[in-house]
């Protein structure tokens, strides 16, 4: 997912944390900016999902400047407890798999300024 970045920003975190918890996906992968002040990033991202930074800062395609702040990729996936995982019929190396995010991403249409 790649969220508005304004005030409903908070909104669309939640929602994506809160798909991988009650197990409504099995993986959320969201583009956001890194704003650890505030308090979506406290409650839905710091220690509740892998967060991959992003060297560098964004340029789409098509925008003549680079954003203005930092970003990250964060990847929501549900802590699935060995007896979950073997009743679910899924190995016990799987509970434990966290892809790898480039791979899951569409980051081909992002330009990063080194």
């Amino acid at each position: 997912m790649n969220p508005p970045y304004g005030d409903e920003i908070s909104a669309w975190v939640k929602k994506a944390y809160d798909s991988v918890r009650l197990m409504d996906a099995v993986v959320v992968v969201g583009l956001l900016p890194v704003r650890t002040s505030s308090g979506w990033w406290h409650e839905y991202i710091e220690g509740k999902a892998r967060i991959e930074y992003v060297r560098g800062r964004l340029r789409f395609d098509g925008n003549e400047h680079d954003a203005p702040f930092a970003s990250c990729v964060a990847v929501w996936m549900p802590e699935l407890s060995k007896r979950r995982a073997e009743f679910m019929g899924i190995s016990t190396a799987a509970k434990a798999y966290v892809p790898d995010v480039k791979s899951h991403c569409a980051l081909d249409r992002i330009k990063v300024k080194k």
